[in-house]
């Protein structure tokens, strides 16, 4: 390709991704969609193209209460601004996030217009849930499920439910509960900065 970028790969084994987010765009015209389509044209001009992609939430500006709004939004998002990406030769695996998962009906839309794996916990299947591509496993947690209050109730990697639930689903068991952070949320390492 004329004008190709060359792409870090990774020496010996490894896996060759790119990893974006919060383009908060959907909306045709609209403020970030310009934005939107100069990150692409970058994606776009990787040589080697990446395996796969993990585009880590705020695809859309989403925060409406209209659903057809929402998927008008997923809509334009998937078929116009990616238009350009064969997903079947480079898939793409989404996060939720605070403008695309903020309530009952948000989530099932982005579970409806996503139809991401379905092997994470039964009241978050499409939206927590995980990946293997060989020996590499991808893990995504929904932090502010609806079920545990939403983005205000359940916060970023915190609170018992949270813990216990993201524990579950990779050791299997749930142990004692407590309010600290499981990893590294906003600088902050094992309840402490």
């Amino acid at each position: 390709m004329a004008n190709s970028i060359p792409a870090l790969v990774p020496r010996g084994r490894g896996h060759q991704f790119v990893v974006y987010g919060d383009s908060c765009s959907g909306v045709p015209g609209g403020p970030h969609e310009r934005t939107f389509a100069s990150v692409n044209a970058v994606v776009r001009r990787l040589q080697p193209q990446p395996e796969f992609i993990l585009f880590l939430g705020d695809e859309i500006v989403g925060l409406t209460a209209d659903a057809r709004a929402l998927r008008a939004q997923w809509s334009h998002w998937l078929d116009v601004e990616m238009a350009w990406l064969d997903r079947g030769m480079t898939p793409v695996w989404h996060t939720t996030s605070n403008h695309t998962t903020y309530d009952v009906m948000s989530e099932a839309v982005f579970r409806e217009v996503l139809r991401l794996p379905e092997n994470g916990p039964p009241q978050q299947v499409g939206l927590s849930y995980f990946v293997r591509r060989s020996d590499l496993l991808l893990v995504f947690v929904h932090t502010s499920w609806s079920g545990l209050g939403g983005a205000l109730g359940g916060g970023l990697l915190y609170g018992p439910k949270s813990q216990c639930g993201l524990r579950y689903q990779l050791l299997g068991r749930c142990p004692a509960r407590n309010d600290r952070p499981i990893g590294s949320a906003s600088g902050f390492a094992n309840g402490r900065r």
